[in-house]
């Protein structure tokens, strides 16, 4: 049984055994990692049919171990280095087993990390912090360097110095579209409407869906007494409309990048009286400072 807590001795072994717990998948993001020390263990669980994907940083450190990776590649393994072009690194090091077992801190998956340094590791069950890391994975997986770079430094309005973002708005139009409105966003509360797309009504069909299957669930248990957690429950259902909401990286409608996903609603302010807004329901890695929840129109 792997124990939750920090750990400061014996990472490596603490990391192997977590690794031989999994049984469908495997996500992992390390700043450096010694592919020759882990070779066995990968081929293993690739050969048993369980999922490995890792994110690296892109440098001669890690380029060293391209043969052994490439090898790896042909039994399944899923793999992408990063280059941040301002000199930075991918610097994470974390691993998801499961989507039930996440192990992060300090330490990167090297002899020299292992041997000569003083690093840390935390093992945890929590829902909540496996949740959070498995958005950050997803993230830099379909995520290129040049939007990692574009998300870090917005392009910014040359008259009042505020970063130019774009938010797209759903809704359903008609029996058989989801229309998509692109507004720009910049300053705290400017929105200017810029143009709509528009894509198979599935699309908003299917994000509704989202919310009214877990609403379903809710009812359920409440109905039939069975117990229910609402905190996990919530977790569950923000996981899966923001995974379904980051494909709009694929699909960009001609904009460098869509910042934040929202939906058309009302706000009752006074008694009768609504103000219509654009709620968001996701926003694009490093925008949480930038985008409001809310916008009024």
């Amino acid at each position: 049984m792997i124990i939750d807590g920090p750990v400061f001795e014996d990472l490596q072994d603490r990391v192997i055994e977590a690794l031989k717990s999994a049984k469908i998948s495997v996500d992992i993001a390390v700043a450096w990692i010694n592919i020759n020390e882990y070779y066995d263990i990968f081929k293993m669980l690739l050969q048993n049919n369980v999922s490995i994907r890792l994110i690296f940083n892109n440098d001669v450190k890690n380029n060293r171990y391209k043969d052994k990776i490439d090898e790896l590649r042909t039994f399944g393994l899923k793999c992408k280095a990063i280059r941040l072009n301002n000199g930075g690194f991918m610097h994470h090091k974390f691993c998801i087993v499961d989507n039930s077992l996440c192990l992060f801190g300090s330490f990167n998956w090297t002899k020299n990390a292992e041997n000569n340094s003083i690093e840390n590791l935390t093992i945890t069950h929590d829902i909540r912090t496996i949740f959070e890391y498995r958005k950050e994975f997803e993230s830099l997986m379909q995520l290129s360097d040049d939007d990692l770079q574009a998300l870090r430094n917005p392009t910014k309005c040359e008259s009042c110095d505020e970063p130019i973002l774009y938010i797209c708005v759903f809704e359903q139009d008609g029996d058989y579209y989801t229309k998509a409105d692109v507004y720009e966003i910049y300053g705290s509360d400017n929105v200017r409407y810029v143009r709509s797309e528009y894509f198979e009504v599935f699309v908003y069909l299917n994000l509704m869906g989202i919310f009214n299957k877990y609403s379903e669930i809710e009812e359920k248990c409440n109905l039939y007494g069975q117990p229910y957690d609402k905190a996990t429950n919530d977790l569950q259902m923000e996981f899966e409309v923001s995974n379904f909401l980051s494909q709009i990286r694929g699909s960009r409608m001609g904009f460098p990048i869509i910042h934040a996903v929202g939906i058309y609603s009302i706000e009752q302010y006074y008694k009768d009286d609504y103000n219509n807004i654009i709620k968001i329901l996701w926003k694009e890695k490093y925008m949480s400072k930038h985008i409001n929840d809310i916008y009024y129109l």
